[in-house]
């Protein structure tokens, strides 16, 4: 598996997640990054991870070979890049760099990418727009699986926010805080989902080996992780 935006919440969920659940047949992962990771992401791993560390993560030979799965979780928060052109630079034009990459070294299978709750090429805002094109645009590379994850809000621990450091956003306190109370719960829900279950939704689809585009929108991607916790401990 070659995992971009490792450095990102999304990225490091999804080490966090292959650290306790291996999916069958990967043998290796390798988190191609523009700095080098925190050792103790991947440490003690039950399989070898790599952490590919390169001036230009678009530059075609940094992409892994022999990767099956790229997961791409590459984002730009608005105000980091300073506009829409800066957003969409990353956003899109980066990310879809990737997956053409991933497309010409010819063993890659699956692509998971994390998109947006409300993406849709219609969309009167830029963002979501240009969010529906990257799904539309890496869909039209023609993987076997396609696997695409529409989040609202990811709760978990972040380490870089676009505003500084050891800042949370009150949102997303709130969003935890309404997790704790039962009444609160399925709406938070509807407006969030953690880190760790956005990556077991898009695993579960992933071990169930649907073929073609599958799009996960937010509000059911908690419901796919619990069945994907369900599906692993049938196995046991």
């Amino acid at each position: 598996m070659a995992i971009y935006g490792a450095t990102g919440l999304a990225g490091r969920a999804m080490l966090s997640v292959l650290k306790a659940n291996t999916l069958p047949n990967l043998s290796n992962v390798v988190a191609v990054t523009r700095r080098p990771l925190d050792p103790a992401s991947i440490y003690d791993f039950p399989l070898k991870v790599t952490n590919s560390v390169v001036a230009d993560i678009s530059d075609p030979n940094a992409f892994p070979e022999n990767a099956d799965i790229l997961y791409c979780a590459l984002g730009l928060p608005i105000g980091l890049a300073g506009s829409s052109a800066g957003q969409r630079a990353v956003d899109h034009d980066l990310t879809l760099k990737i997956a053409e990459n991933a497309k010409a070294v010819g063993t890659v299978k699956t692509v998971i990418l994390v998109s947006a709750m409300y993406a849709d090429i219609n969309a009167r805002t830029e963002h979501n727009k240009m969010k529906a094109e990257t799904e539309r645009d890496i869909a039209n590379l023609g993987f076997e699986q396609t696997i695409i994850l529409r989040p609202g809000g990811i709760l978990g621990d972040r380490v870089n926010q676009s505003v500084r450091p050891g800042y949370e956003k009150p949102a997303y306190i709130i969003f935890k805080a309404m997790r704790q109370v039962p009444f609160l719960r399925s709406l938070s829900n509807s407006i969030s989902v953690w880190d760790y279950e956005l990556i077991k939704a898009a695993l579960y689809i992933v071990e169930k080996g649907d073929k073609g585009v599958t799009i996960i929108p937010h509000r059911e991607l908690a419901k796919m992780a619990q069945k994907y916790d369900e599906f692993k401990q049938a196995q046991n």
